[in-house]
């Protein structure tokens, strides 16, 4: 017995023609993945939220929407935690929508605040050190740029 697991990612394919608004799915590009599923005996992790989790930002008439990205499973992990279920939030800037592994019984880890302690700025470097890091480019959307801004 293998055990139980679960696998998270953009498999870049589709499993049936529901699974993609936009576009033809032929049998033929889904047949691999699809008889990987079931000779593994692998399946999708139950889900909630958006049902497309992709889409190529085209306007309406050019706009694709596929189900690419899946959290799958094999039975010993569904018999094992039957309760856990993967939810596809909302798209917003990026073409992959975000998504979230709710696990049973475990809760979720507290965000930790930043905390700015006065004794930093009584070093004599700290305000050439705060200057240095914020005048490094980062390149990437705005919320972005602001994370990535850091100690050097």
């Amino acid at each position: 017995m293998v055990g139980a697991w679960e696998i998270m990612g953009d498999f870049n394919f589709v499993l049936s023609q529901k699974d993609k608004v936009g576009g033809k799915v032929t049998y033929a590009e889904i047949k691999e993945f699809k008889e990987c599923m079931e000779q593994c005996g692998l399946q999708e992790l139950k889900s909630s939220g958006c049902f497309y989790t992709w889409n190529n930002k085209h306007e309406e008439q050019d706009r694709v929407l596929s189900k690419i990205d899946k959290v799958i499973t094999n039975n010993d992990w569904v018999n094992k935690f039957p309760a856990y279920e993967v939810h596809y939030m909302t798209a917003k800037v990026y073409d992959h929508i975000p998504t979230m592994i709710k696990w049973e019984g475990i809760s979720s880890p507290k965000m930790r605040r930043f905390k700015y302690y006065s004794m930093w700025s009584m070093d004599n470097s700290f305000m050439t050190r705060v200057e240095g890091s914020w005048r490094q480019p980062i390149h990437g959307t705005n919320m972005f740029r602001v994370v990535g801004k850091k100690q050097t």
